[in-house]
């Protein structure tokens, strides 16, 4: 078979898996049963095309990819084809037919080879090692041991239920987060990753550094509508690190700030990523909510990475851009972001996730259609199958993880090792709650080395943060603290998929940039345990008290980042960054006493800086331009 019939082949199952997803998303007219094995057989199908093995020769390759792919077909119209029977039979009580457990062990070996060949080798180990256990923990001593299972309950189980792989994770999966994905590729043929792109150097270019700071921007805004670190390095920074290498940066800190701009772009309102709507399932409240909770730590996020950005520029000498954005162009523009709050107005007005992404969709496709009928260049309107079938191959990436997530949750479930993993987390940590925050992060961040976020939240959703809620951490925080450290594992050596990407993209070696990234992330490592000790931070309580907080972590965020880069309005030396660091330990401890100091002392040692800035005559950093000063407000023309 020719590469052409591959494409061919790839096309028809994504345009069709999408047409399939916005009926169900207008009209819900099938069942839970019947969408999820259209969703995950779909995207298995399309997996092994997308991803052709590379262990068969020749055309025997194509063959065997081509086979896996119908396979996975023929297992999904089996599972249609029984759907009334399987919805309607008693869990462990019906019978299970011969051919239930045939077609349910072909599901789980597809699978698992699709996860290898779409997410690597750690998630469908994971999955493995959690079918073995559930067949054979039996044998384990202590709390690891349980019941004795049978395959057959096993198979059933994951199979024919809602419980394993057709559990919560896929469940968001298939109503949720593909139609937001579509709206997304829709978004991105109308040019508004050009315009983000655009309107982020109109609003920072100008400063000093600021080809290192436009990615900051551009990639946060092209994160509401991709929601993937990997995705957005990907897309963006072709175009964001070779303009940063241009002025000046050099490579692996071109790579670590791109890294760390789509990183952030997964903890972005409004659209947040796969996560974000597992987790407001899993609490069971709007998934609005989980955007205004996650509003002030995004913020926070992106600040302490502006900072660290801004001090590097200083270092480097750096100017502002010299790219010239056109305000009037920009302006005609603007349409684009239409779809955008059309979206963002139906989620908070209460409608429901799925009519909002709808709704979305058909008019983010008006607005990329309207412009090429307007000037009858009717060969644009390919747009739309492109969109349609974009948004099926990034779904893909999305509904494989969850329903392998499953396999893991649902072991947990049947096992009952989930409860038992509290009880475990809790007296490792000895009761105390900062020893069992740090024990999260860990667990987080060695879940997250190799794996999606959407995997890693899930799994550590399962198995760590329950033992944070038994703690006294309120639902949101806790959550929010493992979907925000399963987001920064993304830039966390040793193994840091976003800021890898980068480094290819780069030239660079990917040790390099994954460290430079985790230098730079290291202000935003507290925000989480700060909104977890202050729960106002995620907008739970009094807008007065709110601001108190915000204003508290703004100063931890300054002055960890001052003191981690050596620098503020100038040079600084270590007795001061430690007396920055020793401002941040205060405003953590929540005493009025502590919270004055820290503030007299972060006010003194600025203005003892910018005392020491104006008190000598600074050099110009670069052709053109006078010196500028600190925390990124400096412009051409500044004293």
């Amino acid at each position: 078979m020719a590469p052409l019939g591959r494409n061919a082949a790839v096309a028809a199952i994504a345009i069709s898996w999408s047409l399939i997803q916005l009926y169900y998303g207008y009209t819900r007219a099938l069942d839970y049963l019947q969408i999820l094995p259209i969703h995950l057989y779909l995207a298995m199908a399309l997996a092994f095309l997308l991803k052709p093995t590379s262990r068969i020769p020749g055309k025997c390759a194509r063959i065997f990819d081509f086979s896996l792919s119908a396979l996975s077909v023929i297992c999904g119209a089996y599972f249609l084809w029984e759907f009334e029977r399987i919805s309607t039979r008693i869990p462990f009580f019906s019978p299970v037919a011969p051919l239930d457990f045939a077609f349910g062990a072909i599901t789980i070996a597809l699978l698992l080879e699709a996860g290898r060949r779409t997410l690597g080798l750690i998630l469908p180990i994971l999955g493995i090692s959690a079918i073995l256990f559930s067949l054979f923990g039996q044998y384990l001593p202590g709390l690891l041991g349980h019941r004795a299972i049978s395959y057959a309950e096993l198979m059933e189980f994951m199979c024919l239920t809602q419980e394993g792989i057709f559990g919560t994770p896929l469940r968001v999966s298939a109503t949720f987060v593909f139609m937001f994905i579509l709206f997304g590729a829709f978004l991105q043929k109308t040019g508004l990753g050009d315009f983000y792109f655009d309107l982020a150097n109109a609003a920072v270019g100008r400063f000093r550094g600021g080809p290192g700071k436009v990615p900051v921007i551009a990639s946060s805004l092209f994160g509401t509508i991709s929601g993937s670190a990997v995705a957005n390095v990907a897309v963006d920074g072709p175009i964001t690190i070779n303009m940063m290498k241009r002025s000046g940066y050099r490579g692996h800190q071109a790579a670590a700030i791109e890294a760390l701009a789509s990183t952030g772009g997964q903890i972005m309102p409004p659209v947040m990523g796969a996560a974000a709507f597992i987790m407001a399932q899993i609490m069971m409240v709007r998934y609005w909510d989980v955007v205004v909770a996650a509003i002030l730590p995004a913020i926070l996020y992106y600040v302490a990475l502006y900072i660290v950005l801004d001090v590097e520029a200083v270092k480097l000498g750096l100017g502002r851009s010299r790219i010239r954005t056109d305000l009037r162009s920009l302006l005609a523009r603007s349409y684009m972001v239409g779809p955008l709050f059309i979206m963002v107005y139906l989620l908070s007005s209460g409608y429901s996730e799925t009519l909002s992404a709808f709704v979305g969709v058909i008019s983010a496709a008006a607005v990329s259609i309207l412009p090429i009928l307007a000037r009858r260049r009717l060969e644009g309107l390919r747009m739309v199958p492109e969109a349609l079938i974009d948004g099926a191959k990034a779904s893909v990436e999305v509904a494989i993880p969850c329903a392998i997530a499953g396999i893991i949750v649902g072991a947990l479930i049947l096992t009952g090792l989930g409860l038992k993993l509290t009880n475990i987390m809790i007296e490792a940590s000895g009761g105390n709650l900062p020893m069992l925050l740090i024990l999260t992060m860990v667990v987080c961040l060695i879940l997250g080395m190799g794996m999606p976020t959407t995997a890693a939240y899930i799994t550590v959703a399962a198995l760590a943060i329950p033992s944070l809620i038994r703690m006294g951490v309120p639902q949101m925080a806790a959550h929010m603290f493992g979907f925000y450290f399963a987001v920064l594992s993304m830039v966390t050596p040793p193994v840091a998929l976003a800021a890898y990407t980068a480094a290819g993209i780069a030239g660079c070696k990917s040790s390099e940039v994954g460290w430079q990234a985790f230098k730079y992330a290291i202000p935003s490592f507290i925000v989480p345990f700060y909104f977890v000790q202050h729960p106002q931070l995620l907008m739970m309580g009094f807008p007065l008290e709110i601001a108190l907080y915000f204003v508290k972590a703004m100063i931890i965020i300054i002055s960890v980042s001052i003191a981690l880069m050596g620098h503020a309005f100038t040079a600084i030396p270590m007795p001061t960054r430690l007396a920055f660091l020793a401002s941040a330990f205060m405003a953590f401890i929540p005493e009025p006493i502590t919270d004055s100091l820290s503030l007299i002392l972060f006010a003194l040692l600025l203005a003892l800086d910018w005392g020491r800035l104006r008190g000598r005559r600074a050099p110009t950093s670069a052709p053109g331009f006078r010196a500028e000063i600190g925390l990124g407000i400096g412009t051409e023309g500044d004293p």
